[in-house]
């Protein structure tokens, strides 16, 4: 076995722990809150703080996301830096990581805060079908947050340039008429200064629709595997991926509030709580969350890898250089140090898209043809 094969089979193993961990403390926080009463005498607590209903709710979601924040700290922030560092990945300073990591934990915390300021407001006020009208405004959300992300977002942490080369713009020119889409904007991230990994992707909705491409990629990778990059990005864009996932996301989120409301009505009949908008249901179904999305795992990267296999078939056939995705795959997982044959259980789990000797041998047949 190749060396590098050895070390991405390690690093993937240590990024598979800690992720469980993450999963595993999360879990933990809310069913420790549950079991040990801490829920209903911080409720107790925000009610006696504030007369309003709205702004004890507030308090109630601040202090319990501060709480894990600060809990999970290890895990999401301290423990990553290790792995990748040791690994050669990274190349950030602990300072410059720790401000990315708050910059991330801040934008997260907005985000939950209003989401369920949102379901309190919605079970408060439409007490029978909130979970419906929960994952319709969360669909919009999504889909606003889609457009915005590459202007807004990503800048937070990566620099962003317009493509200047004449060359790279005349190739996705060409392409792109071949595909039979409308050109899109080229933009290089500059991954270069913080990680040693190379990445591209099709973010955006809209006019905001662009296709990024990694500085690792561009300095590095010759011109054949960059066209074949390309082409895989149009493909997604070609293919409409990013609407089906959207709306794959939005009945999945519809699934799991419909059980949750389930949840809130046995709670009820049990004693448990007294209404479904009560401060002491949110650690229920913070923890139903949790678990459903973990659970979840396999149905979404099932059909993440679906897109990917699609978009790979379509790129040799926009390109007809299936060599050039078997170069591709070689070069990116060994310089992503990512597992090219991981167990089945470990694809199934957690790979969104199919392994590299899965895309390799796809890109081989498809030359044998």
């Amino acid at each position: 076995m190749d060396e590098w094969i050895k070390k991405a089979k390690s690093y993937s193993s240590a990024k598979r722990l800690l992720f469980l961990a993450s999963v595993a403390v999360n879990a933990g926080f809310f069913l420790a809150m549950i079991r040990t009463g801490a829920s209903a005498v911080l409720a107790r607590a925000c009610y006696g703080f504030f007369a309003d209903s709205y702004m004890a709710a507030v308090m109630f979601i601040t202090l319990t996301g501060c709480a894990l924040a600060a809990v999970s700290a290890p895990f999401t922030c301290v423990i990553p830096y290790t792995i990748e560092r040791g690994y050669g990945l990274s190349r950030q300073a602990f300072l410059s990581w720790v401000v990315d990591c708050a910059k991330s934990a801040l934008l997260s915390a907005a985000l939950i805060m209003a989401m369920f300021t949102a379901v309190y407001f919605l079970l408060i006020n439409f007490t029978l079908f909130w979970w419906l009208y929960a994952g319709i405004v969360f669909f919009l959300v999504n889909i606003f947050l889609a457009r915005v992300f590459p202007m807004l977002i990503i800048p937070l942490f990566y620099k962003l340039t317009k493509v200047s080369d004449p060359g790279l713009k005349d190739k996705l020119s060409q392409l792109a008429r071949k595909a039979g889409i409308k050109i899109l904007d080229i933009y290089v991230i500059a991954l270069g200064k913080k990680t040693s990994k190379a990445n591209a992707a099709v973010c955006g909705m809209g006019t905001t629709k662009r296709i990024l491409l990694s500085d690792t990629i561009l300095e590095k990778y010759p011109a054949d595997e960059i066209e074949m990059t390309l082409a895989h990005e149009l493909a997604h864009y070609k293919l409409k991926h990013i609407w089906k996932l959207s709306l794959a996301g939005f009945l999945m989120t519809l699934t799991s509030l419909f059980l949750i409301d389930i949840m809130l009505n046995t709670l009820i009949r049990t004693g448990v709580i007294q209404y479904k908008y009560s401060l002491e249901a949110f650690p229920y179904m913070a923890l139903f969350l949790t678990l459903f999305n973990f659970m979840a795992m396999p149905v979404e990267n099932f059909i993440t890898r679906i897109y990917e296999a699609q978009a790979d078939k379509n790129a040799i056939a926009l390109t007809n250089n299936p060599g050039a995705l078997l170069k591709l795959m070689e070069r990116l997982s060994s310089q992503n140090l990512s597992d090219p044959s991981p167990c089945r259980f470990e694809k199934i789990f957690f790979y969104s898209h199919p392994p590299a000797a899965e895309r390799i041998a796809a890109a081989k047949n498809y030359q044998a043809v």
